[in-house]
């Protein structure tokens, strides 16, 4: 018998929706749940101790994709046990428990539009994707028919009224997790730079990073890493005024440099304009790194929590260049914050953590 079906429509273990799913996957069956998982691809990923089953997803729009998954595991897959499937897959699935891993697209649109971000900054996708919603917002209904939703952060949770009254009364908080592979017992920042994880996407908040590096006087140098290519990056990097050497931009980092450059880095930074819940905020604080992120950062509660790092308006480059030269200039304050946060971190947001919360919810028997 199976206890529980997990629908996700991303491969195992790539981006956030598959890393969540991977080892939501892993730790229920350490503790000893019977676990299917639906997905599009097991990628490689070791899936000893639970189920697999793989449907391919639609392509191009991230709507197309999520409704043509949605409708093949509708019509081919019994959902045994209790089942709990992600928000966009929502729309065929009768399921349990819905995830919903980012604001409601109202709180999406405001914050964009506050951060001067229209189409033209989107992909094709993206804005099909925009069009889609305007014409029929599933994401809406999907919430208002689901018996029980859960989120990853308070501020998704409060977001969610936009679409219904009763929302927020019916949605439970369990946050995202962080593998005990980061957290390190290791104080020492060997090098003089700061991490920024997010790649040249809009919504991360790139430009007020670059806006605010372009004035800052320290020495440290600026690494920039994720999806994206050199040639728009050193584009986007000569529109805000950056000298050359004061940047490096990496790329897409795998998971053992990505530990190496949070434990190497004096601070990680994160500017997005919109984040439900951005796990690198998790990854930085194990690895004994401070945070500074913006106030539309989803885990900022957990910076927040510890006192392990500063929150700045999101889309403000002077109030970040400031809290930017506060942190790194005071050593002390800096090493004691990075001690705070990967202590709370590991006692509090492993996997193990959050996923023991996440059963208790699940199996409730008041649910």
């Amino acid at each position: 018998m199976t206890d529980l079906t997990i629908v996700s429509s991303s491969p195992l273990g790539s981006g956030g929706l598959g890393r969540v799913t991977y080892n939501w996957a892993r730790e229920f069956a350490h503790r000893g749940r019977s676990v299917r998982v639906l997905c599009s691809s097991t990628n490689g990923k070791d899936t000893t101790g639970f189920e697999t089953v793989t449907r391919s997803p639609g392509i191009f729009s991230y709507y197309w994709r999520d409704l043509y998954f949605s409708a093949k595991t509708r019509l081919l897959d019994d959902l045994s046990g209790e089942v709990l499937s992600w928000h966009g897959l929502g729309t065929f699935i009768n399921a349990d428990h819905i995830h919903v891993g980012s604001v409601a697209k109202p709180l999406q649109d405001k914050r964009l539009a506050a951060a001067s971000l229209g189409a033209e900054d989107f992909d094709l996708r993206k804005r099909i994707d925009d069009k889609f919603f305007s014409v029929y917002n599933y994401h809406r209904r999907v919430v208002a028919k689901a018996p029980h939703v859960i989120a990853p952060s308070p501020d998704i949770r409060e977001s969610l009224a936009l679409y219904d009254d009763d929302a927020p009364v019916k949605t439970t908080v369990v946050p995202h997790g962080v593998s005990e592979s980061f957290v390190q017992r290791d104080d020492e920042r060997d090098r003089d730079q700061i991490l920024f994880v997010g790649g040249t996407m809009p919504r991360k908040g790139i430009s007020t990073l670059l806006s605010a590096w372009a004035d800052y006087d320290g020495s440290e140098t600026l690494l920039v890493a994720g999806y994206g290519d050199t040639k728009s990056f050193a584009s986007l990097r000569a529109d805000h005024g950056v000298a050359p050497d004061r940047v490096e931009y990496l790329g897409f980092v795998a998971d053992d440099h990505l530990l190496k450059l949070y434990r190497e880095s004096k601070a990680f930074v994160l500017p997005s304009f919109e984040e439900g819940f951005g796990i690198p905020v998790l990854e930085a604080l194990a690895a004994g790194t401070p945070v500074i992120c913006s106030d539309a950062v989803g885990s900022r509660f957990v910076v927040k929590e510890c006192d392990a790092g500063e929150i700045f308006p999101a889309g403000d480059p002077d109030a970040l260049r400031g809290v930017l030269t506060d942190l790194l200039n005071d050593n002390e304050a800096r090493t004691a914050r990075g001690v705070a946060g990967r202590d709370h971190v590991a006692r509090n947001y492993l996997w193990r953590h959050v996923v023991a919360d996440l059963e208790d919810v699940i199996f409730s028997d008041s649910l």
